[in-house]
């Protein structure tokens, strides 16, 4: 196993410890990283929320490998920990990832919690 893998796993039992995901998304998400992790594929989708002074309030790194199964994991990721109401269109990110983009490639303000949040494909 990679280091990769190795710290995709953590970070995705991380999540169920925090409370972030069911513990039923984390084996679907271990399964799905298992059944698809390639070593040619280390992109991730990194996702911040910062508040209204710029200052980063949270964050989250999801292996593009799983990006398909994660993608309701990520809308669910943003209200949670934004509180915004915000849906994000998971065709935008995997069509953002077969064009090979990197960079940011989402990207909005919620006036309600006053919080910035980014995607971007690292």
């Amino acid at each position: 196993m990679s280091r990769n893998h190795k710290q995709d796993k953590i970070r995705i039992l991380e999540m169920i410890e925090k409370g972030q995901i069911t513990s039923s998304d984390g084996f679907d998400l271990l399964e799905a990283l298992n059944a698809n992790y390639s070593k040619e594929n280390d992109k991730t989708i990194k996702i911040n929320v910062y508040d209204k002074n710029k200052k980063l309030k949270s964050n989250a790194s999801i292996p593009l490998t799983i990006l398909e199964l994660s993608a309701n994991f990520i809308s669910k990721y943003i209200s949670n920990v934004s509180g915004s109401k915000h849906y994000i269109d998971k065709d935008i990110m995997i069509n953002a990832v077969r064009k090979n983009k990197k960079g940011i490639i989402f990207e909005f303000w919620d006036e309600e919690s006053e919080k910035r949040i980014e995607i971007s494909i690292n």
